[in-house]
């Protein structure tokens, strides 16, 4: 990845490696996300989003919930945010702390997200317990 660091010529090439992981790879798609991350290209985050109904072994999650993170955007948070509130999507303790942590390393728009989220479920918009939970271990009042 860090050969790759300052040329965004490389975007398309890991987003096409993204793509064609084979679903009986979790170790490769766990190292190509580790490398996504190092990156931290934005352009990157919906190659990676794309990845986490494909597998669900903790080690691609962990490195793609950190992956977003690194990468940051909107995307990201989008994504990020969307874990938490989905009814549908039942987060692991350790899946729940790095979609946190991923949530605050996204900067601003990662803490503003956070508060938003609060203030819905606050007005009965959202899932309070979760948010709240959310909000706790991001650090985020």
């Amino acid at each position: 990845a860090l050969g790759f660091h300052g040329d965004p010529q490389a975007i398309p090439m890991f987003r096409q490696w993204l793509t064609e992981v084979p679903d009986d790879a979790p170790a490769l798609a766990a190292d190509l996300l580790r490398a996504a991350g190092r990156l931290g290209w934005p352009d990157l985050s919906e190659a990676i989003t794309d990845l986490w109904g494909r597998f669900s072994q903790t080690e691609v999650r962990l490195n793609l919930l950190w992956a977003l993170g690194e990468t940051g955007g909107d995307r990201s948070v989008r994504f990020l945010l969307s874990l938490v509130r989905s009814r549908d999507e039942e987060l692991s303790d350790s899946e729940f702390l790095w979609t946190a942590r991923s949530l605050r390393r996204c900067g601003v728009i990662g803490r503003e997200a956070i508060r938003g989220a609060v203030a819905m479920a606050k007005a009965g918009g959202g899932e309070r317990d979760r948010v709240a939970r959310l909000a706790a271990l991001a650090g985020v009042n």
